[in-house]
């Protein structure tokens, strides 16, 4: 074994490597670190290399400080333009500085100096078996008590389809040279992190270790044309990943077959490339962590329970450890055992968007602000200051259609639907924003259209008087400053609303109370849905014959949901097709609880009164009318 195997690491970044590098940010490649960062932390980035990581820290530890660290000056000289590009504080809260560095020659900073230690892909550089534990022995002396540490690294790679013979011609000659390079008698360093960080003494003083891992899926023509390119360029002449494969016996023949196989792979529709990467949070005592939040998905995650490091080694002895794939229902917030027997493409709902009872004008506008956000956020920097945020908000009556636009918005852009109810959240606005920088993050990571249910109480003005109301309104101004992605609130009471969101919000619809036509409508599509998907049991030329009184009813759109749902349930007691009986029944019932809501108020409806607050403000009022 060479000097350098033994005791160092060879510092030097390709221009590919690099490239790669920089497409790399907090949201994305320390997800499962960020719900534990405080505002006040201070933060080291181990191995930063271009800093778009480092840089992304910053927003979370807003009040703290972060460290980038490097061997390379060049390097460091491009994560330090990149800084001031994005406007970065060299000093004060919120700050970043990068520095020159090696971990193995010894850290320049104190004991117990940072809240958390994060390095990313750098363990997989450092020869096995004692190299890696000095860097980990290092980055715990730097550590404070109850400090987190928190490393990433590549575990394995496979390239499908399996016919191009990828994982012989990429993935094993890759592994041959880092063997050469490293150790060729030790197994990789990432599958060995459990014991190096007991070892460097992470479960002692009652700390435990977190394990995890991730599965990240690089799919579509522009990714795969992206990854050949690199490809490519790594095994091109002069470049020192080619000779690392000369040195390590790989034949010019095999890398001419390994780039033939690299070309046809990027012009395979459906060809996809899985990244396995091991994760791991250790944690020393004081400080408490929880696993409220998934470590990272990209398109499928796996984790384990939390375990200590000693039952983790002993499962492994006993070849009983496994790893149980999960995926996350956006709708109900709860992670599920994932089936991939299951997995199949999204087939978009291209309708619903057009199903939206809106006038064709606000359809448009809404079609090419998204349209253009898709757009620009692909071509944006990822690690510009502010985020490039679409913020529409919806305002009007429950059952005016907001929640169905921003479901149709979701469907319209190819994008999940990320559902946060506000009412959930809390009110100490300390908790609330922690808990809202952890759903913005998601949604960021799982590239989600973030729908905020109920969002009235950070939309209301500010007043003197209400000391929490106001912290509230200014961290709801803060987190969506920098949200990057397509942020939908809603609400009731636009009446209160505070004026510093004029300039953040791009576009306000107001969503007036249901018209005949509209009703009508709505009543056509629930119709035309239903009975693509249960026409043996539907009397559908009944409903439709009836379809003009249904029309006149003055409910709303989720009352007309709920009418259909209950008269269907109805008709299946009765062993009966559904039809128009069925709703006149359930309307005639709950239109006497509507009755009796609108006596007790003196005739007033529900419009009425919000009016009179100047919480809401509808043009279809007919108040003489009403009071008669």
């Amino acid at each position: 074994m060479s000097k350098q195997t033994q005791s160092s690491y060879k510092q030097g970044y390709s221009k590919y490597t690099l490239a790669t590098q920089q497409l790399r940010t907090a949201e994305t490649n320390a997800a499962f670190l960020l719900p534990h960062i405080e505002k006040g932390d201070r933060i080291l980035d181990v191995g930063c290399g271009p800093g778009t990581i480092t840089i992304g820290f910053s927003k979370y530890a807003s009040e703290g400080s972060v460290i980038g660290i490097d061997i390379s000056a060049e390097v460091l000289q491009t994560a330090k333009e990149s800084a001031a590009k994005a406007n970065v504080p060299t000093e004060g809260p919120g700050s970043v500085v990068f520095e020159q560095g090696n971990i193995l020659e010894g850290l320049p900073y104190p004991d117990d100096t940072f809240d958390i230690v994060y390095a990313s892909q750098v363990f997989g550089h450092f020869p096995p078996p004692d190299v890696p534990l000095r860097a980990l022995a290092e980055m715990r002396r730097v550590l404070k008590p109850g400090g987190i540490l928190a490393t990433r690294d590549a575990a394995d790679q496979h390239f499908y389809p399996r016919s191009l013979d990828l994982d012989r011609l990429w993935v094993h000659n890759f592994h041959r040279v880092a063997r050469l390079k490293l150790a060729p008698d030790e197994d990789p360093t990432s599958t060995r992190m459990p014991e190096l960080l007991r070892r460097a003494g992470f479960d002692a003083d009652g700390g435990k270790v977190v394990v995890g891992a991730s599965t990240t899926v690089y799919s579509g023509a522009e990714t795969r044309k992206w990854l050949a390119w690199r490809a490519k360029g790594h095994l091109q002449h002069g470049d020192e990943f080619r000779q690392s494969w000369l040195d390590a016996g790989i034949t010019e023949e095999v890398i001419q077959e390994t780039l033939v196989a690299v070309e046809k792979w990027a012009n395979t529709d459906d060809a996809c490339q899985m990244n396995d990467k091991a994760i791991f949070i250790a944690q020393g005592y004081a400080r408490g962590i929880g696993w409220a939040l998934p470590i990272e998905m990209a398109a499928a995650t796996a984790m384990l329970d939390e375990v200590h490091t000693d039952d983790l080694l002993a499962q492994q002895k006993d070849h009983n450890a496994y790893v149980f794939g999960k995926v996350g229902n956006h709708n109900t917030k709860i992670w599920s055992d994932l089936y991939v027997d299951y997995i199949y493409g999204i087939d978009w709902n291209e309708q619903a968007f057009k199903d939206l009872v809106v006038d064709d004008e606000i359809k448009e506008l809404v079609q090419a602000l998204v349209t253009k956000q898709i757009a620009t956020r692909k071509s944006t920097d990822s690690i510009s200051g502010k985020g490039n945020s679409l913020i529409l908000l919806l305002h009007g009556a429950p059952g005016t259609g907001k929640t169905f636009t921003a479901e149709g918005v979701a469907e319209f852009a190819e994008k999940p639907l990320f559902r946060v109810t506000c009412g959930d959240v809390g009110i100490e606005a300390t908790e609330v924003e922690k808990y809202l920088q952890a759903a913005f993050s998601l949604g960021k990571l799982w590239d989600c259209v973030v729908l905020l249910d109920e969002a009235d109480v950070f939309l209301e003005e500010r007043d003197v008087r209400d000391l929490n109301r106001n912290a509230l309104v200014s961290m709801f101004l803060r987190a969506i400053e920098y949200h990057d992605g397509i942020l939908i609130p809603t609400s009731n009471r636009v009446g209160t609303f505070d004026e510093a969101f004029k300039s953040r919000i791009q576009l306000v619809l107001h969503y007036e109370n249901l018209t005949f036509g509209q009703r009508r409508k709505i009543w056509l599509n629930f119709m035309t849905r239903l009975k693509l998907v249960d026409a043996e049991n539907v009397d559908y030329d009944d409903i439709l014959d009836h379809l003009e009184d249904l029309g006149k009813v003055d409910i709303n759109g989720r009352e007309i949901r709920n009418a259909i749902t209950i008269a269907r349930q109805l008709a299946q007691f009765k062993d009966e097709k559904f039809r128009y009986s069925h709703l006149h029944q359930v309307i005639r019932v709950s239109g006497k609880f509507g009755k009796y809501l609108k006596d007790l108020r003196d005739g007033l409806t529900e419009d009425h009164i919000k009016h009179d607050l100047g919480v809401r403000h509808s043009y279809r009022l007919r108040r003489s009318n009403s009071m008669s």
